[in-house]
């Protein structure tokens, strides 16, 4: 700047100016001209970057923030300010060298440090940066930034109390903070007191309009409070403020998925991964998506999820030999890892397997990522001889997590469902990897050697080839049912006291296709009088339904709507209803068991997919494959005839529940030493092949 001509100096002045008061084009403007007649000075250079950085052109900020430091490198600030262009930009592994060079010409940089604690929280590295901040907020007790960085990370970390209350004095420093408010929020999403995070959502939204964190979280409470019209709507404002945003897209995919709008959702999550090509969790919204999707065809599912194991698979380095001791007969180390040991459905069905494990066979470890821990996953910690919380590790982490631990066989619980851990599975930290109970479908990963599924989810030979994993099936069921209380009874069948009979379909409404749509219509317009309770989120979607019904003649009032609720109202609802008719292809998984636990008979409606064999596979196991059709047709059909014999009915809903707790279905010792059979002939076939040399 001394070099500088006392114009230049002057328009460099005024430019600072501009650009701590937001006027960005100014600013830019004048540091052009600045530029023209000294291109190498370094006061106008970073600041041209520092601007740039701030229109959201993170790129160019990279490139010039470079130059900068080229110019000076001794200067702490600029390698710290490339370090925060390369984090905005998507590239935290890029910005965590360029902040320990600007820590290292300046140690104390408070901005430094704490700019380090976020980048450390990208990678994953949650343990470190939670001490880093913590450093910092010792000498600087009033930081309000690293106050919020404090809650990002206890968020991570799992400790949502500690979040709310870091969160809260960052606010408390500085109460428009909309980064402080966007983790607020957040932390209140994650604990699921949905109005307090739509409040803090919204409270960042007024304070920065644009902001997209703030659009995103706002969007997602909505669609979880149910409110879909709104959460599309705040969806597309994001996408209105920048069409590029990749999250907003992929959150758009959920809404609309939500909504029953099966090809618009698929195209929302397709256009996500056309924006973020590079994004390793994105896909799994599509892949997901695809299974429920009655237009797309097996094949096209199977080589979307090969491609995006494939590319998963280039993303890591190679594997590591294994050592583990190669004793065809020992007892094995069994890790199992799951976002849901906790209450979730998928819970209801692993409980089973964990408490009827044989521990002279088996040694369990849970690698847990959990933000709201619950008394299930008490339940879950007690059967488990180890338990590991990963929460907020990075995937690196916990595959050397797992590593140490010596794990034999590594199961995945969650395949391409929210919260997953196939980047761990996908650097095979264990000489045999298995998946199961998320949903009976592929990861499309090949370093997971194994699927479990059962004869006639998967009858031998129809349906291998679509997945990567070889398929291993268990001689009782894919299924082992665990309600969570007595509470409440069946109860006698309604249509007695009702005068009519009432279907429902309680699954969620992502499921219900346009096939199904038009089942349902030909249904009631055969059985007289008849209703059907339908879950599905507020939004015109329930509009749209009740007007496709209404094409037959079937009154609105014959339609009756619920919102999503708690567990305990959920299964009492299903003593208002007589029949429930399964959706297709995706068939209803333990929601159907929940139905069938209550009374409540299941017609079903099988085809080629293996989600469209869920009612198969479950209904035979209880005599009542013949509730399960193999077409539209006789899907309307069964339904109807079902409805015509109240006698039988009743008869089926009075046994029904001592048919389940009798039945494979509910075997919980029986379905544990069938998983662990699977487990030993995977293990012998690994020990007979020709170790690797290291």
């Amino acid at each position: 700047m001394a070099d500088l001509s006392d114009t230049d100096r002057r328009m460099l002045l005024e430019a600072v100016d501009h650009y701590q008061a937001g006027r960005l084009a100014d600013a830019e403007a004048l540091l052009g001209q600045v530029l023209e007649s000294e291109p190498d000075d370094f006061d106008s250079v970073h600041l041209l970057g520092l601007v740039r950085h701030a229109r959201g052109d993170h790129a160019q900020a990279i490139e010039i923030l470079n130059r900068a430091a080229g110019l000076l490198p001794t200067n702490a600030d600029v390698w710290v300010n490339l370090a925060e262009a390369h984090r905005a930009a998507g590239r935290p592994a890029d910005a965590e060298p360029a902040l320990r060079r600007g820590l290292s010409l300046d140690p104390d940089h408070l901005m430094g440090h704490n700019n380090l604690s976020v980048v450390l929280h990208k990678l994953g590295r949650n343990d470190e940066a939670l001490a880093l901040v913590q450093w910092t907020l010792r000498r600087a007790p009033n930081f309000d930034q690293a106050w919020n960085n404090l809650g990002m990370i206890r968020l991570a970390l799992g400790d949502a109390e500690g979040a709310v209350e870091a969160c809260r004095r960052a606010l408390s420093l500085r109460p428009d903070m909309p980064e402080a408010l966007v983790n607020l929020g957040m932390t209140f999403q994650a604990v699921r007191n949905l109005d307090a995070a739509q409040e803090a959502f919204e409270r960042a939204v007024a304070v920065q309009p644009g902001r997209r964190d703030a659009l995103h979280n706002l969007g997602s409470v909505l669609r979880d409070k149910g409110l879909l019209d709104d959460a599309e709507a705040v969806c597309r404002r994001a996408i209105a403020g920048d069409p590029g945003d990749a999250t907003a897209w992929c959150s758009l995919g959920g809404v609309l998925k939500d909504k029953g709008l099966h090809d618009e959702g698929l195209a929302a999550f397709r256009r996500a991964c056309e924006l973020a090509p590079e994004s390793i969790h994105l896909p799994s919204g599509v892949l997901f998506t695809m299974l429920t999707h009655p237009g797309v065809e097996l094949e096209e599912i199977a080589t979307a999820h090969r491609q995006w194991g494939r590319r998963m698979i280039q993303s890591v380095p190679a594997p590591a030999p294994h050592t583990n001791d190669r004793n065809p007969d020992r007892r094995l180390r069994i890790g199992y890892v799951s976002p849901d040991f906790r209450t979730h459905v998928v819970a209801r069905n692993l409980l089973p397997l964990m408490q009827n494990h044989d521990k002279e066979q088996v040694e369990i470890f849970c690698y847990a990522d959990l933000i709201r821990p619950d008394q299930r996953t008490s339940q879950f910690q007690a059967c488990a001889d180890h338990w590991r919380n990963v929460t907020g590790k990075s995937a690196d982490e916990v595959a050397r997590i797992v590593r140490d631990d010596c794990i034999d066989i590594l199961v995945d619980l969650a395949l391409h469902t929210q919260g997953n851990r196939l980047p761990v599975f996908a650097r095979k930290p264990a000489p045999v990897q298995f998946t199961f109970a998320g949903y009976p479908g592929t990861t499309g990963l090949p370093t997971i050697d194994y699927r479990i599924t059962d004869s006639i989810l998967d009858p031998p030979g129809q349906n291998d080839d679509l997945y990567v994993e070889r398929s291993l099936r268990l001689e009782t069921c894919w299924w082992c049912y665990h309600p969570d209380a007595e509470e409440p009874m069946p109860g006698p069948l309604p249509a007695l006291a009702a005068g009519h009979v009432t279907f429902g379909c309680l699954n969620k409404f992502g499921k219900v296709t346009p096939d199904a749509v038009r089942a349902w219509r030909r249904i009631l317009s055969a059985v007289p009088r008849s209703r059907l309770m339908v879950m599905c989120g507020q939004g015109s979607h329930r509009d749209a339904f009740r007007a496709a019904v209404a094409e037959v003649g079937v009154q609105a009032d014959r339609i009756e709507f619920h919102d999503r609720m708690a567990v305990s109202r959920y299964l009492a609802l299903y003593r208002q209803i007589d029949i429930a008719l399964d959706t297709y292809p995706y068939n209803g998984h333990t929601t159907s068991l929940d139905a069938l636990w209550m009374g409540v008979p299941v017609v079903s409606w099988a085809g080629r997919p293996v989600v469209s064999r869920a009612g198969l596979s479950q209904l035979s196991r209880l005599g009542l494959q013949h509730l399960v059709a193999d077409s539209a047709d006789g899907y309307v059909d069964k339904a109807v005839a079902l409805a015509s014999d109240l006698t039988g009915l009743a008869e089926i809903r009075a046994g029904l529940r001592q048919r389940m707790r009798t039945s494979v279905l509910m075997d919980g010792q029986a379905f544990a030493r069938g998983i662990e059979k699977l487990y030993r002939q995977a293990w012998r076939e690994w020990c007979r092949r020709p170790a690797t040399p290291p």
